[in-house]
C-alpha cells in the first residue's frame, strides 16, 4: 500500500533492494517512514533524497530511540519532538542481529482505510 500512496526510495546492491524509505502525505505534513536499512549511512541517504523532493514542506519522522539519527536530523533543521515504539508479534530473539534495521517507523497517522 505504501507504494501507491507516496514516494518510495530504494537502495539496490547487486540487483537487490537492500534499503528503502517512504514519504507520505498526512494532513498538511509529509511523514517519512518506514526507513529500513543496513546502516545509518543508508538511512541518511534515503531520508536526504526524500527530503530533497519535498523542499519547504513540514516533515515528520517517527524515529526509534536507538536509530542514531536524532542528532543528524536536528542538524538539518528537523527538531526532535518525541520517539516511537515499534510493535512486534512474538518474542524478540536475543543475540540475533538482523542485516536490516528499522530507523524510522511507519506512522499510525497515515489514515489508511
Amino acid at each position: 500500500m505504501l507504494w501507491n500512496k507516496g514516494v518510495v526510495a530504494v537502495i539496490r546492491h547487486a540487483g537487490k533492494v537492500v534499503a528503502y524509505a517512504a514519504m507520505l502525505r498526512c494532513g498538511s505534513d509529509e511523514v517519512a517512514g518506514p526507513v529500513i536499512a543496513c546502516n545509518t549511512y543508508q538511512a541518511r541517504r534515503l531520508l536526504s533524497f526524500l527530503f530533497s523532493q519535498h523542499n519547504g514542506a513540514s516533515i515528520r519522522v517517527v524515529l526509534r530511540q536507538q536509530s542514531g539519527l536524532a542528532e543528524w536530523l536536528n542538524s538539518i533543521g528537523i527538531a526532535k519532538v518525541s520517539t516511537g515504539t515499534a510493535m512486534r508479534r512474538g518474542k524478540a530473539h536475543a543475540g540475533m542481529e538482523a542485516p536490516f534495521r528499522t530507523y524510522a517507523l511507519a506512522s499510525n497517522q497515515f489514515g489508511f482505510p
